[in-house]
């Protein structure tokens, strides 16, 4: 696999639209090939900058699936490895003949397929993190609670006019968890939100919420906050060096962890 995002998730602490704690959490989450959604209300926010920043930290044996919006066949289901094929959505609307719409099932069939092992990254148009789940359930995409349930986080953008130009932060990075019956939505917990008053980023660091994204992980708590922390400091050294193109972002990951475990527990 090789990197398809213009910018890595080094290069966007570098460059401020999020902390080295988010950045660390996408990366152990995309290291589990977890399901993520990118959202914002506002066009050209940068959802799908940061969605690929992500995805290129999936596992390197990964393949990647791109949909074809209204021309998708899911030609790809059945000839693929669930558990080494990613899912790319450029986005689930009806706006543009490229992005994917719910008409005839399509939204509801991609998240089927995560059922089956295949890991999903896409983006979507919605205000906050609680709207992405309730539109993925509203007509026409209709997914099954129960389906929506297998995402892991849904990360927020928020953009505005700046005296220098357009400025360009992660909102909010929300941890999605699964209801406990089948027809019941998930919830969301938000782990990083954004102070604009600072300009900086508050973090949920709470053994409740630590628990709930350890369990989610499927790791100990204990274990996971180690990690995180040494995610942060492989993105802090790589900011700090100006290490930050994806290539070079996705060798260092991969040197560094396998399969979200740190060097130390190899």
């Amino acid at each position: 696999m090789s990197a398809i995002g213009e910018f890595s998730l080094a290069g966007l602490v570098q460059n401020h639209t999020l902390d080295a704690h988010a950045a660390a959490l996408l990366s152990a989450i995309a290291a589990r090939r977890g399901n993520v959604i990118v959202a914002a209300m506002p066009r050209q926010a940068g959802k799908s900058t940061l969605l690929h920043a992500v995805a290129d930290l999936w596992p390197p044996d990964t393949q990647i699936v791109q949909t074809r919006g209204n021309s998708e066949r899911f030609e790809w289901l059945g000839k693929t490895n669930p558990a080494t094929t990613g899912i790319l959505v450029n986005e689930f609307s009806n706006h543009l003949p490229a992005y994917l719409s719910g008409d005839g099932g399509k939204v509801a069939k991609v998240f089927g397929a995560l059922t089956q092992g295949y890991c999903l990254g896409g983006t979507l148009h919605a205000p906050e993190a609680e709207d992405v789940l309730a539109e993925l359930a509203e007509e026409p995409n209709a997914v099954p609670p129960l389906h929506i349930g297998l995402l892991h986080a849904v990360v927020m953008l928020t953009v505005w006019a700046g005296p220098r130009g357009t400025i360009r932060r992660v909102q909010s990075v929300n941890l999605v968890t699964s209801a406990n019956a089948p027809n019941q939505m998930p919830d969301t917990h938000p782990l990083v939100e954004f102070d604009q008053r600072r300009d900086a980023w508050n973090a949920d660091t709470t053994p409740e919420a630590a628990s709930r994204l350890a369990t989610r992980l499927g790791v100990t708590s204990k274990a996971l906050a180690e990690e995180l922390s040494a995610r942060e400091q492989v993105i802090d050294i790589l900011v700090q060096q100006d290490t930050v193109g994806p290539e070079e972002v996705r060798r260092h990951f991969w040197e560094t962890f396998r399969q979200g475990k740190t060097a130390t527990e190899k």
